[in-house]
């Protein structure tokens, strides 16, 4: 895919988002924008909307085409060889009908799909050229809800039982069968995401509370591992997102790591060659993070908390 033609001169800080004023869901479209595949999906979305309006208008007309047209048959009706023929004709149209509702409910699905992967408001699904990455952030383009689906907790529950085989560890200490005979339950959906199931008949408010504090050490456990992130300051993880961008808009446009280099950290770019090996090496790692925020880890940014 070639480079959009509406990526900002990586070389003018000027138009970026602001370090101190950008909001945690700007940062997060800036980098989703930049992931090519969502550039792909986006067009085949915005194709496939496209599609499912003109066919909901077709089939519109084609609805009360066919209610003239029995409407018309019946009216002719003389003998049984007609009525016949006109039950004929009817389960014809059914059978076009459904074939035509079932091409409408498959491109009105890749538009689903698409709003539902890149966590987008599906509110604005008929307004799809909203989340056109050549776009500047608009408010409200991201649904940030989360919704538990999956797990059974007891009022006191502070142990859940994962699929890994490090459910004691993870989990206070207790092997997989301790957590069974007291009736906990829990699988992990991956690395960072827990299903939940709750229990109506139990206090809502006591499974809240259990909840938070598991999710708290799964997310604890995570941050030592070195997996996630867990800093006091959001902003402090922010600070560097617009050198990231810039980054990535550079290697875009074909721009060597020793010229970004030069001209993000002309500090590091004196004559000896190992400050010049450190600037490179910013670029790298540089690179690195972007690539995984734009690619993956967007979706992160959306949470912190």
């Amino acid at each position: 895919m070639s480079k959009p033609d509406w990526l900002p001169n990586w070389k003018n800080p000027s138009e970026y988002p602001d370090v101190d004023t950008t909001s945690i869901e700007q940062w997060a479209w800036e980098f989703l924008r930049r992931n090519k595949n969502y550039q792909k999906n986006f067009l085949r979305a915005a194709e496939a909307s496209e599609t499912a309006k003109e066919m909901e208008s077709d089939l519109s007309e084609f609805q009360v085409s066919i209610k003239k047209y029995i409407s018309d048959l019946n009216s002719e009706i003389e003998t049984e060889t007609d009525k016949e023929f006109l039950t004929g004709e009817i389960r014809e149209l059914e059978d076009t009908l459904r074939e035509e509702q079932s091409s409408l409910f498959s491109e009105q699905l890749t538009v689903y799909d698409f709003l539902t992967r890149y966590r987008l408001n599906k509110s604005w699904s008929n307004l799809i050229h909203l989340f056109n990455p050549s776009n500047n952030y608009k408010e409200g383009v991201f649904d940030k809800d989360i919704t538990p689906s999956f797990c059974m907790v007891s009022e006191d529950s502070e142990n859940w039982v994962n699929g890994d085989s490090d459910a004691g560890e993870m989990f206070g200490g207790l092997d997989d069968g301790e957590l069974m005979d007291k009736g906990f339950l829990c699988f992990l959906y991956s690395s960072t995401e827990i299903l939940v199931k709750f229990d109506v008949s139990l206090s809502i408010d006591k499974q809240l509370s259990s909840i938070k504090k598991v999710l708290t050490q799964r997310k604890k456990k995570l941050a030592q591992l070195d997996f996630i992130e867990s800093p006091s300051d959001p902003r402090k993880v922010c600070d560097n997102y617009q050198s990231y961008l810039r980054v990535l808009d550079a290697k875009q446009s074909g721009i060597s790591n020793k010229d970004i280099a030069n001209h993000l950290f002309p500090e590091l770019g004196a004559d000896n060659n190992k400050a010049e090996d450190k600037g490179q090496t910013n670029i790298r790692n540089h690179l690195k993070a972007a690539t995984a925020l734009s690619e993956k880890d967007w979706e992160r940014i959306l949470f912190i908390d």
